[in-house]
């Protein structure tokens, strides 16, 4: 088994930046043209290829916002990384689904005096889930649980389409993605979620250019026959994506370790924590499909994505969550990225409780979860008969505001409990009838 090579798995691993933000492009090397395209700026490079921000025009003032992917110039000239930049083509150039990024066109330029090859793709006006994540959590929030359940059962839309190709002949091909992070799934401003990076997919119609037994992708998101280099399926992705799914609703990954050799040993050997241990709002029946996707024997899991997708509407119910997913994309992009490292306290996580009242309905069970409160705030948690929740307290603590670290430094747990009981006071004499206010 190889560990990932960083410059050949980066080909497609670039995240298009908001409208908002083109005046931070970078600028471009060369040639501004790519044949019908003109490059307005550089959006961010890979280990092999650059991506530009680009305009195709036409006559009469036409013009498209797209995004040109090209190869870096110092390699324009290596057959075997020429290569790769076609085969991503022939496989993405395959995918036509409203949850995939669409491709326009492979092109060719010799304006530079060589031949340089480039793809034209949709530009996607959004944030990664792992740039909106992080962004959420260095302003001390957290992305609301339907936006995280609507996000998945996008990307498993998505992935199904990628999974279930046929080719001219009718033949299916079983293109699988091999590298589904919160990196590679896009949330755009209309709260659709499309699934990014197909560069490194691997598909049973199509030369492949990794070598036996040679892994790709991100570890601590790979399924165990991945890491294996056992032939893979679908199913890898969906764990894959149970993985992606439990890192955004608890802030912590499944399976992780201080190296990547523990990390490979836990994803092999050790059962995950259940994830209502580190987020007890998550309702039991999101954790029981989390749980699901990630169990080792793949026989085991969710069949397909297109099942997984099902199952995750039928838990939000006529809500759908595009609107609070379009809400939550809207707030994301206005934020900007902060440097440096933002660990996910509990009372950040508490904020991916479930925010509408159909999704609350399912599980009643999981706002007045008083033992599991407890673990998260043990000074807040006075409890009833049978352990429930006092009916002031619940609401107390439910609808709680998210307390800011102050320069990341902790915060007596007594100061907490002072802080936000005040503030709880305040807001149950002031009568509130809206018991869950959204917080994002």
């Amino acid at each position: 088994m190889t560990v990932p090579n960083k410059d050949e798995d980066l080909l497609f691993d670039i995240d298009p930046v908001p409208m908002q933000q083109r005046a931070n492009l970078g600028p471009v090397e060369g040639s501004t043209r790519a044949g019908r395209y003109t490059l307005l700026g550089l959006l961010g490079k890979g280990g092999m290829a650059e991506v530009f921000l680009a305009t195709q025009d036409g006559p009469q003032g036409f013009a498209k916002t797209c995004v040109v992917k090209r190869i870096r110039r110092s390699l324009v000239a290596e057959p075997r990384f020429i290569d790769m930049f076609l085969r991503e083509a022939r496989v993405a150039a395959r995918l036509n689904h409203p949850n995939a990024v669409q491709i326009f066109e492979l092109g060719e330029d010799d304006s530079s005096g060589h031949r340089e090859y480039f793809l034209a793709m949709e530009f996607l006006d959004g944030v990664t889930l792992h740039r909106a994540a992080r962004r959420c959590w260095a302003h001390d929030e957290s992305m609301p649980m339907e936006v995280v359940i609507r996000a998945v059962a996008d990307a498993a839309l998505g992935l199904h389409h990628a999974h279930t190709l046929t080719g001219n002949d009718g033949r299916q091909t079983s293109l699988v993605h091999r590298d589904v992070s919160p990196d590679n799934i896009m949330l755009t401003r209309d709260g659709v979620s499309k699934m990014l990076d197909f560069g490194i997919a691997k598909s049973t119609d199509v030369d492949e250019m990794t070598g036996t037994g040679e892994v790709k992708g991100k570890i601590p998101f790979m399924s165990p026959e991945q890491l294996q280099g056992m032939p893979l399926d679908g199913r890898s992705d969906l764990w894959s994506l149970g993985v992606t799914m439990y890192w955004l609703l608890t802030g912590q990954r499944p399976f992780d370790a201080s190296s990547e050799p523990m990390t490979i040993d836990a994803i092999m050997r050790r059962a995950p924590q259940p994830p209502r241990e580190r987020n007890p709002l998550i309702p039991h029946s999101v954790q029981q499909l989390m749980m699901q996707l990630l169990h080792k024997d793949r026989d085991q899991r969710v069949s397909s994505g297109a099942v997984l997708a099902e199952k995750l509407l039928d838990i939000l119910g006529p809500t759908a969550g595009y609107a609070a997913a379009a809400s939550f994309a809207a707030k994301a992009m206005q934020w900007q990225d902060i440097q440096g490292s933002h660990p996910v306290s509990a009372l950040t996580i508490f904020a991916a409780r479930p925010h509408s009242h159909w999704l609350k309905r399912l599980d009643e069970g999981s706002l007045n979860d008083g033992e599991g409160l407890e673990r998260l705030f043990p000074a807040l948690t006075p409890t009833g008969p049978r352990g429930a929740l006092e009916p002031a307290t619940a609401k107390t603590v439910t609808g709680l505001m998210v307390v800011r670290r102050s320069n990341a430094r902790p915060i007596a747990a007594g100061a907490i409990a002072a802080g936000v009981l005040a503030v709880a006071t305040l807001v149950f004499l002031a009568g509130s009838k809206e018991e869950h206010p959204v917080l994002l």
